[in-house]
């Protein structure tokens, strides 16, 4: 458990908090449905682990399910059934699933997924339905965490599997992703405190443009362009 989840004020299914958590961010972080999905575990089963660990469980089974859907309808079954195999006992997917406070990740990752299974039903049969469930649903994602802003590429992955791929037609349907991700991006950019005070020293030392806090870094540690020039650093540390 980490200090933010355990924090009295997110304990509490009430009014206040609701109204806070989907007011303003926590932490520097706007995720209002992970410390709603939080607090409803605790309502349940107070503070015993065990809840949310098997709250945890549960949302990566649905993962699980819903990775070996997609890949199915995709490629052949036993395909998919090896890419579901890997995707259940991936060391990143095991250390989320143990990090009860990770939940966000999670569940993210499932809301992610029901919204790309809306798209490609959207792509396959053309009803607006899909095609707005599939937007909700991203939306959805990006409110417990903003990981899944890369939806949009996804997506175009995926069109580009058809030959007709850069058509306007196509690309139209990918627009309503492109506005919630691009949304969001300008909102989590704009409330994330510097990131030269809240990175880990391995992560600052990746860095490769260093700025100052006392020379006016600003809100986002520089701004977007010092972000850009920082981002082949940070990649490889990733890849380290």
């Amino acid at each position: 458990w980490s200090s933010d989840v355990c924090s009295s004020d997110l304990q509490a299914l009430s009014w206040e908090n609701f109204s806070r958590w989907w007011s303003q961010p926590h932490l520097h972080n706007y995720a209002p449905l992970h410390l709603t999905l939080l607090a409803m575990v605790h309502a349940v089963a107070g503070l015993n682990p065990w809840a949310f660990h098997l709250a945890q469980l549960a949302l990566h089974a649905l993962c699980v399910c819903l990775v070996y859907q997609l890949v199915e309808r995709m490629e052949r079954a036993r395909v998919a059934l090896l890419a579901a195999m890997f995707f259940v006992a991936h060391a990143a997917n095991v250390e989320t699933v143990a990090w009860v406070s990770e939940t966000k990740s999670t569940l993210a990752l499932a809301l992610f997924l029901l919204s790309f299974h809306c798209f490609i039903r959207y792509r396959q049969r053309g009803a607006p339905l899909d095609a707005g469930l599939s937007a909700a649903l991203l939306a959805a994602s990006l409110l417990a965490k903003i990981s899944t802003v890369v939806a949009p590429a996804v997506f175009l992955a995926y069109d580009l599997r058809e030959p007709d791929a850069l058509q306007w037609r196509k690309l139209r349907g990918l627009l309503p992703a492109v506005l919630i991700a691009g949304a969001f991006a300008a909102l989590h950019l704009t409330l994330s405190e510097p990131m030269q005070s809240a990175a880990p020293e391995r992560l600052r030392d990746a860095a490769l443009v260093s700025v100052p806090l006392s020379e006016g870094a600003g809100r986002y540690f520089g701004g977007v362009g010092i972000h850009l020039l920082n981002m082949p650093g940070l990649l490889l540390h990733y890849v380290q």
